[in-house]
């Protein structure tokens, strides 16, 4: 849990974003002194996110070890636009510390072809105002990166056909979403854990379960040693 104590406790949550609407621009940009020490004993930590945090066990491993308070706030396929609706019953309300937040692989899903849910363009700025919101929160937020998947069995498993992803790879469009995230970490200034890198370094059939989507055993355990 060294990670997570350096990562942790490197952040404050005095970082200067303003309330606005999503349309946030690419300018956005914060202080180097953002980050000042900040303690875990005690503190409330929520994880936030869709099913990979809802039925992921990473979280409460990492609150019992930091001796953090704690709550899953997460539900199984929503996409961004839903968690930004529900933030203030499952997030502000919990008066958290720290909250993880881990969103994608529900946003990319098609409702036709080459037709995502939610457009990267707007799941960045999704991004940014669960970020804005964490921040009005009291919190820092930390924004995680979606884990690696077995390719193999994405579209049964989520009902999809491969026609749908207009002709590229569902890793393009996985490694797109994943990418936001990392451009809305560089732009706010606050924390980003890049767990697909992480589980990339292992077989994806060895990271999630027989579904190919949710974590593992080894999957959760890299969530867990990586935040």
């Amino acid at each position: 849990m060294l990670t997570l104590a350096l990562t942790l406790c490197s952040c404050a949550s005095g970082n200067d974003i303003s309330e606005g609407s999503t349309q946030s621009t690419d300018t956005d940009t914060v202080s180097e002194d953002v980050f000042t020490p900040a303690p875990l004993d005690n503190a409330m930590l929520v994880v936030y996110g869709d099913s990979i945090t809802a039925l992921g066990e990473w979280g409460k491993t990492v609150a019992q070890n930091c001796n953090m308070r704690f709550f899953n706030g997460a539900k199984g396929g929503i996409t961004s636009a839903e968690g930004l609706a529900r933030f203030e019953t499952f997030v502000a309300s919990r008066n958290p510390d720290y909250v993880t937040l881990c969103f994608g692989l529900n946003d990319l899903l098609m409702t036709a072809v080459d037709t995502p849910k939610v457009t990267p363009e707007q799941f960045k700025l999704n991004m940014k105002r669960l970020v804005e919101k964490t921040v009005d929160a009291g919190a820092v937020p930390i924004l995680l990166t979606t884990n690696s998947i077995d390719y193999a069995k994405f579209y049964s498993a989520q009902g999809q056909s491969e026609a749908m992803y207009g002709g590229r790879d569902i890793r393009e469009w996985v490694d797109t979403y994943n990418e936001m995230t990392r451009e809305v970490a560089a732009e706010t200034g606050y924390p980003l854990i890049d767990l697909f890198a992480e589980c990339s370094k292992h077989p994806e059939t060895q990271v999630v379960c027989s579904d190919g989507i949710h974590l593992g055993t080894l999957g959760n355990r890299i969530f867990a040693e990586q935040i």
